[in-house]
């Protein structure tokens, strides 16, 4: 539970600490399906954190672990559940952020047709699974079918929530699905697919939609995880790079993310963010 919380605070330095020993404690112990069933919370949250602070080859090494524990547990008990489709939904991220574009977009599918027999009426519910299709549909190129999903995902929420809701990343409810301790983000994804969708229209070429629409996500992460946090950072270099097209100087200086930089270090951004942050320093 600490683990969780430094995570969702960024201190992800401390977080991989105590995940660290859960795992070394869980390993020194005798294999039982208890020891088994916290190993994998402890490797979802390193994997996690691992994307967070962009090392992709741990993100898919610890991820794909968590799918190894979740598919021997469906095939020993017939059951598909939530937990298989977290897993599966997780490890579609390190695939994506290694490159495995179509592979990433399989798993998401198969996450996405496991939640729909969970879920029941409420598809809000898996506004997580739907975001990461978009991506994924989004870095293939596929930029209409990312579009399409990434507007039904948001227009989902906007009737559950309200338009630019503050429910996005202010807090993780901590779901008991089984024995396994998952935090689901139900409540953490506007802002998300409004830089998501921002990043579509960039990729079409729409300049003026994406920075109206990255605007808003930034408005929206500074009202949820407020102004230090590593993600307003990203969208605080993404609105400088609109200023800077525009040549804007000193629109840009003002919004570049050297407080976020300054208090959490350069690698939790996009290494293009903090080597343009770099370059403008010297």
């Amino acid at each position: 539970m600490r683990s969780r919380v430094q995570k969702e605070q960024a201190n992800f330095d401390s977080g991989l600490r105590f995940l660290e020993l859960a795992e070394n404690i869980c390993r020194d112990h005798e294999a039982t399906e208890e020891a088994e069933t916290i190993l994998g919370d402890v490797w979802h949250t390193i994997g996690a954190i691992a994307n967070e602070i962009n090392e992709p080859d741990r993100c898919l090494h610890y991820t794909q672990m968590v799918v190894d524990v979740k598919l021997r547990s469906a095939n020993s008990t017939g059951i598909r559940d939530r937990n298989l489709a977290v897993a599966f939904n997780q490890h579609a991220i390190g695939l994506l952020m290694v490159g495995k574009l179509t592979e990433a977009e399989a798993e998401v599918r198969e996450a996405l047709a496991i939640m729909e027999k969970v879920v029941g009426d409420d598809k809000e519910l898996m506004s997580g699974y739907v975001l990461n299709l978009g991506y994924s549909l989004w870095l293939q190129g596929r930029l209409e079918e990312s579009r399409t999903t990434l507007e039904e995902g948001l227009l989902i929420r906007k009737k559950k929530f309200g338009i630019n809701d503050k429910e996005s990343y202010r807090s993780v409810t901590l779901l008991y699905c089984d024995s396994y301790i998952v935090a689901d983000r139900v409540l953490t994804r506007t802002g998300a697919y409004l830089a998501a969708l921002g990043n579509v229209y960039l990729a079409k070429g729409e300049l003026a939609k994406a920075e109206t629409l990255h605007c808003r996500a930034q408005t929206q992460y500074e009202s949820t995880w407020g102004k230090w946090h590593h993600r307003t950072g990203d969208l605080h270099h993404m609105m400088a790079r609109y200023e800077i097209r525009k040549q804007n100087w000193a629109e840009a200086e003002l919004v570049t993310p050297s407080s976020a930089l300054d208090f959490l270090g350069a690698r939790l951004l996009t290494p293009v963010a903090a080597g343009n942050y770099c370059l403008r320093r010297c």
